[in-house]
Formats: structure tokens, C-alpha cells, sequence
């Protein structure tokens, strides 16, 4: 078998087959001018195969055009290949159709060569390659393939980058080569016009682009900026959400900053949540990415886009990473779809213009941004890769905030107590008959706070007024006998009846024991303890006043030496956190004690409750303001002390 390049021959116009460069010919003649078949895309068929040859070759050629025609009325690419290659191995006996996909700068360097129908021949990749190069120099090139078959290829549209190959039996006829030509041109004329198609497309989303960052940047404040964008971005898609996360300089972490239609961000919400993952499955992904795929293999990647749909609503999600000029992840892009078509119509959009709304985003971040954040930018921008001077900066920074001028505190528990107590007793011996109050209630000045029984002191008194009148009655008649020594003992009895039945009078009105002062019960639960005799001088109830209480601080033992008399300290109770109370240290105990296993000295300080709602018995926390001190000394002093005094200094 001679070798391929010696017996490529190219077609010419008038259909007379002349020899390539290395046969004995005309080298001018035999490969024909670009110029030359890019005039002939948009030809007539009658322009491209002559009247002659058509007319000559009778019914086949008739036959196979008219399949042609018909193969090149299918809707998709690969229908239509899929019928050119059946028409070919009927019209023309083609025992192999394939398609050479270019691989480097011309087309006989090919990157894969995909079967269409039939089988390709043996030892035959570098007798397609050189076909398809001599297809690539004119309208169409045959050449013997080895085992007695012949190789056709034509270039399918100017600069396409596809060669469509056939093996026949035999040298190929005129109408065959001549088929091949109308393939090409028609696929040609229509991938010129597709071409022309995509490129008004593209200049019409560059204007629209350009129109929407004007817009953009005309805002005065970066929020507004950004609701802008994503609503500009809403109508021009012809979507039905747009979602906008911007990341920190130096950073890959995206937060969600707009959302079209939505004035307010609840972060906490779980949709927000939801957004915020597909812009970080976006930024993992480094590229443009459509929901649904039709990559099944790829649908693991795209999770985060399948919930928000299906959370959502939406038909179709399009993310897109964001990135600035300087090639940094400035942020991504979300948008949610009520078509799929419509979506994956604007895919290349998308991708096109993520760059400038990137570069975009990123200048509105650095021009809303404070002097302080943008001289901080600048640094860090300046320090990145030197780490000698960062890490010389970094400890001047350290040293400089531990050298800051800041109050310590120190943090003790705290308790509320009354400020002095009242304690109710038994008047006189008697038995309690009912108990009116229990320890923590609130009472008032003469509330009565229990009753106790009379009956026994009701009765003595009835008694004694009876021997009493005896007694009178015995005086009377000592008299009027002029026993005066008889007269005078009768009447001392008298005088002590009398006075017994005052006493006894005197506790018959107190049978009800009263509060004396405004204030809350201490103690004083004597409900149980009904009917049960009563010790005159008994304490019965403890009344603590509530106009004014005593806040007792718990201060750590190792931190007594920085508390005196006079400082400030600020309370914040369990039961009212969110209302802190402040008060001036009055005593500090001298004697420590022993408070929840731990040793510490009491602290006390006055604060007033005339509103009566604090209790004794309040715990908090109280923060006591001992002055300022550098910040390395409020951190670092007790270390400090517990390493010297292990280390015996």
C-alpha cells in the first residue's frame, strides 16, 4: 500500500479530480483558496455541484440529495448525523461515517475520531488524519485507504473543527463527493449564522452588562448597591430570586449580603442558611453551575442547588463564583428559575459577565469601606508573603493592645439582705390558734400576722371580775363594822383583782399580733404549729423592712488586696439580668468567710428599693471597679503571681 499523501486528491469546481502536492501536477490547482470556500457556505445547490454533474448522474444523485435534504431537516446535530450516515452507506455503500474532531491547529490533528455508522478500517487513524488535512485545504479531498477502499472527508464549515469521513469500496463518484460538499455547506451556512446569532447575543448582554454596573456604582451606600444589583439582575434574567454573597478580602467564607425583593436578612432563618451553602458549594465548584444537570455523575456535587429548588420553588438554579481582577473570590451569585429553558439560556451570561460583577462587587466593598478598613487592607496586602515583617508587626500590635489602659474588675457572687430586722414575740403565754402569714410575704405596717387563743384568759377574767364584787362586797361590810383593819385588807384585794382584771382585759384586745414595720417575712412558718401552747417572749415572726437592702459581695481572697471602701461595684441579679444595679462599696468585712466551699470577704454595699421589687435572698453576680490598669496586668498579674510563688521566689 502506497503511502496516503501520494494519493490524496482534492475536487475542483468542475468536478475533475487533480492531483495534490507530491503527484505529478498542478500544485496551484489542486488546493483551492479559504476564500474560496467560505464564498460558497451560503451558495445555492445548483452554485456548488453545477448543473451538469446533477443532470449526468440521473435518479441516484436525485435519491441521495433528496435524503440530504431530508437528514439536514432534523432538529439536533446528532439526528442529522445520524441520517447523513444512513443516506451515505445506502446511496453510496459507505462501509464507515465518522467525524474527526480537531486537536491542535489544523484539522488533520485529530483529537478523537467518533464512529457514526460502521466500523473504521484497520491501521486507518493516519489515513483519516491526512484526508482530513487535505479536506482542511479544500472543499473536499478522497485518497486510498488500504484493503482496496477509498477515504472521502470534508471539512463541515469553515474553521468548525470537524471533518466528516467516509470509506467506499471504490474510488468515489462525482455526486458522491459532491454530497459531501452540500453537508458541508449547509452545516456551514448554519453554523455561520448560529455564529452570528451568539455573537449580537453577546454584544447585547456585554451592553446590557454595562448599563447594570453603571447602575450599580451610581449608589451611594453598598447596601443599596447591592439590592440594586440583584434587582437589575432579576429583570434582566427574567428570574425568580437572585441571591448575593460577598466574601471577606483574603477569604472563601460567603455570607449572603442581598436578596432581590427582600429588604431585610433574617441570618438565623434556615432558607438563609440554605443560600449560603449552594455560595459555598458554588466557590467549591470554581465555575458557573446549572440544576438540574444532565451530568448524572455530577449530581452529588450540586446538592445544596437540589435543596434550595426543591425549598424554593424554583425549576432551575444557576451559581456562579465572583471573583475581582486580581483573580480573589469576591463573592457568588445565586439564581432561581421558573423555566429551565429560560435558564439554561442564561448559562452563558452568567459565566461571561462573572468576572466584571465580581471586579464590580469587589469596588463597591473597598469604596464604601472606612479609612481605617481600607488602610488595614492595604497592610495586610503589603505584608502578605513577608513574614519576617509580619511577624514584627504582629508582635507591635500585641504589645501595643496589652498596653492599653483598661479597668479590672473582679467578678465575686452576691446576696441580697435586709437592711435590719424586727422580731415579733409572744405577748403572754397562750396557745396559737391561727397562723395568717408565711416566710417571703409582703406586709404592711399593722397587718395582723396571727391570732392566738383567748378562752383561757376570757374565762380567768369572768373569775377574777366575780371574786372582785366579793371582795368589794366583804370591804362594804368591814365598814359598816368598823373593822377597819378587816376593811383595809379587803380593799388591797380589791386593788389586785382590779389589776389583774386590767392585765387580763389588756390581753384579750392583743389576742392579734401585728406586724410593726412594712416590710417581708423572714421567718415565721407556724402553720403546723396551730393549737400548740405559746412561751410568752417566743419569737414568732422576723419582719426584714424593704425600702432599702444590703448587697453582700463574696470577693476571692486572692483579689482583696485591690478592693477598698468607696468603689464602685455593678450588680446583675439572676432574677433581672437585664436591669444592672450599681452601688458604692460602705464595709468590707475584716474577718474572711467560708461561703460556698470557697474563702472570701464580705463586701457590702446599700442600694434602695422603694419600688419593693427586689427580695432578700437575690443572688447575682457583681463586678467590682477596682480602676485602670494595662491590659497585660488585668491578663496576665495572677499567672504571673501563681508561677513565682511555685517557683519559690
Amino acid at each position: 500500500m502506497k503511502p496516503i499523501g501520494s494519493h490524496v486528491n482534492t475536487v475542483s469546481d468542475d468536478r475533475v479530480s487533480r492531483p495534490l502536492a507530491g503527484d505529478t501536477g498542478n500544485t496551484d490547482d489542486a488546493v483551492r483558496p479559504r476564500a474560496r470556500i467560505q464564498s460558497r457556505q451560503s451558495a445555492r445547490l445548483e452554485d456548488i455541484i453545477g448543473v451538469a454533474p446533477v443532470a449526468s448522474t440521473g435518479t441516484a444523485a436525485d435519491a441521495m440529495f433528496d435524503g440530504l435534504r431530508a437528514a439536514l431537516a432534523e432538529e439536533t446535530r446528532q439526528q442529522q448525523l445520524a441520517q447523513i450516515a444512513v443516506v451515505f452507506s445506502e446511496q453510496a455503500s459507505a462501509e464507515f461515517v465518522g467525524l474527526a474532531v480537531a486537536g491542535g491547529q489544523r484539522i488533520g490533528e485529530s483529537a478523537a475520531i467518533n464512529t457514526i455508522a460502521g466500523s473504521l478500517p484497520p491501521d486507518g487513524v493516519s489515513q483519516v488524519e491526512s484526508v482530513c488535512h487535505a479536506a482542511g485545504l479544500a472543499a473536499a479531498a478522497v485518497g486510498p485507504s488500504g484493503d482496496e477502499r477509498w477515504l472521502a472527508a470534508v471539512q463541515l464549515g469553515v474553521n468548525a473543527g470537524e471533518c466528516l469521513v467516509l470509506s467506499v469500496p471504490q474510488r468515489p463518484p462525482a455526486r458522491l463527493l459532491a454530497g459531501l460538499e452540500y453537508v458541508s455547506s449547509v452545516l456551514g451556512e448554519r453554523s455561520g449564522r448560529l455564529q452570528q446569532q451568539q455573537a449580537l447575543h453577546a454584544a447585547k448582554d456585554a451592553a446590557a452588562l454595562v448599563e447594570l454596573l453603571s447602575l450599580v456604582t451610581a449608589e451611594k451606600t453598598e447596601h443599596v448597591a447591592q439590592q440594586r444589583l440583584v434587582g437589575e439582575l432579576k429583570r434582566h434574567l427574567q428570574a425568580e430570586r437572585v441571591f448575593l454573597g460577598t466574601c471577606h478580602e483574603g477569604q472563601t467564607t460567603c455570607q449572603v449580603q442581598a436578596i432581590s425583593d427582600v429588604p431585610e436578612i433574617d441570618r438565623h432563618a434556615p432558607r438563609t442558611q440554605q443560600i449560603e451553602a449552594v455560595l459555598q458549594e458554588s466557590i467549591a465548584r470554581a465555575n458557573a453551575s446549572l440544576w438540574p444537570t444532565s451530568q448524572q455523575d455530577n449530581r452529588h456535587a450540586l446538592l445544596a442547588h437540589e435543596q434550595l429548588a426543591q425549598a424554593a420553588g424554583f425549576a432551575a438554579v444557576i451559581a456562579t463564583p465572583l471573583r475581582c481582577e486580581s483573580g480573589d473570590v469576591a463573592g457568588s451569585l445565586v439564581v432561581g428559575f421558573a423555566d429551565t429553558a429560560v435558564a439554561a439560556s442564561q448559562l452563558p451570561f452568567l459565566s461571561a459577565g462573572s468576572r466584571a460583577v465580581g471586579t464590580t462587587v469587589d469596588a463597591l466593598r473597598r469604596s464604601h469601606q472606612s479609612a481605617v478598613g481600607r488602610w488595614f487592607a492595604r497592610a495586610k496586602k503589603r505584608l502578605r508573603g513577608n513574614v519576617g515583617m509580619s511577624a514584627l508587626v504582629v508582635v507591635t500590635l500585641v504589645a501595643a493592645l496589652l498596653a492599653v489602659p483598661v479597668d479590672y474588675r473582679v467578678r465575686g457572687e452576691a446576696e441580697l439582705q435586709p437592711l435590719s430586722r424586727r422580731y415579733v414575740a409572744a405577748p403572754f403565754d397562750a396557745s396559737l390558734q391561727e397562723c395568717l402569714v408565711d416566710p417571703g410575704d409582703v406586709v404592711t405596717a399593722n397587718q395582723v400576722l396571727a391570732t392566738l387563743d383567748g378562752r383561757e384568759v376570757r374565762w380567768e377574767l369572768a373569775s377574777l371580775r366575780a371574786d372582785m364584787k366579793k371582795a368589794e362586797k366583804e370591804h362594804s361590810a368591814h365598814l359598816s363594822r368598823q373593822a377597819f383593819g378587816e376593811a383595809a385588807m379587803a380593799r388591797h384585794e380589791v386593788e389586785r383583782l382590779r389589776n389583774r382584771t386590767r392585765l387580763l382585759s389588756d390581753r384579750e384586745k392583743n389576742l392579734a399580733i401585728r406586724s410593726p414595720v412594712e416590710g417581708v417575712v423572714v421567718t415565721g412558718d407556724l402553720r403546723d404549729r396551730e393549737g400548740v401552747p405559746l412561751d410568752m417572749g417566743q419569737t414568732l415572726f422576723e419582719i426584714a423592712p424593704l425600702n432599702e437592702l444590703i448587697i453582700e459581695v463574696g470577693i476571692p481572697e486572692e483579689d482583696i488586696r485591690h478592693i477598698q471602701e468607696g468603689m464602685s461595684i455593678r450588680l446583675k441579679l439572676h432574677a433581672v439580668p437585664a436591669d444592672p444595679i450599681d452601688a458604692v462599696i460602705r464595709r468590707i468585712h475584716p474577718r474572711a468567710e467560708l461561703r460556698d466551699h470557697e474563702n472570701v470577704f464580705i463586701a457590702q454595699a446599700v442600694i434602695d428599693n422603694t419600688d419593693l421589687q427586689l427580695r432578700p435572698g437575690m443572688k447575682g453576680a457583681a463586678l467590682v471597679s477596682t480602676g485602670r490598669r494595662p491590659l497585660g496586668w488585668n491578663l496576665l498579674h495572677k499567672p504571673f503571681a501563681y508561677a513565682a510563688g511555685w517557683l519559690g521566689w
